[in-house]
């Protein structure tokens, strides 16, 4: 895994951002998902100097579900370079911040107590109540596979690292959270 990471990291996000292309490309049937042959390609195309028995043996530790498919999310999630302890603690201040009753998790109460939907599009129009504009806010952080109005530190922190995977500057990740969550 390191030896894929740290070849697509040497172009920075955009390394992340070329292979996640890459992803779209080589999925012949866009099912959002590629199979071991297409997931070689990849690695051919993106000049990864690779084993066979490498590349399959990652594909296979790539594959969470054991559906013998990546799904994007796992493609990326697992391309994503760790947290450094600066951007973790920026997560978890902006964690604090959220959690408005500090009981551990965050859910619509604590959001009515941080975030305005007023000028959310869907809520100016009338399409949508208040209560379905946090909701959706809040599944924006909440676990793809467990979406059930909680959202933990861990679920909070992978959402971010996502996030951050994206962008190459410590600095940038900074200003982002500060005036984001005005920490």
């Amino acid at each position: 895994m390191e030896k894929l990471r740290s070849k697509i990291l040497e172009r920075g996000s955009s390394g992340i951002l070329g292979f996640g292309r890459l992803f779209n490309i080589v999925d012949r049937n866009r099912s959002q998902s590629i199979d071991i042959d297409e997931f070689i390609r990849c690695i051919e195309i993106f000049q990864i100097d690779m084993a066979d028995r490498e590349i399959r043996s990652l594909f296979s530790s790539m594959d969470k579900d054991g559906s013998g498919k990546l799904s994007y999310k796992e493609f990326i999630t697992a391309l994503r370079p760790p947290l450094n302890e600066l951007r973790l603690s920026l997560i978890d201040q902006a964690f604090k911040i959220m959690d408005g009753t500090g009981d551990g998790v965050i859910t619509v109460d604590d959001l009515k107590l941080r975030y305005n939907v007023q000028f959310h599009p869907k809520f100016v129009s009338g399409e949508w109540s208040e209560a379905q504009c946090l909701r959706e806010f809040l599944d924006s952080f909440d676990s793809e596979t467990n979406k059930d109005g909680l959202v933990t530190s861990d679920e909070f922190v992978d959402y971010y690292s996502g996030v951050s995977a994206f962008i190459d500057s410590d600095q940038y990740f900074e200003e982002m959270m500060r005036k984001c969550w005005q920490l």
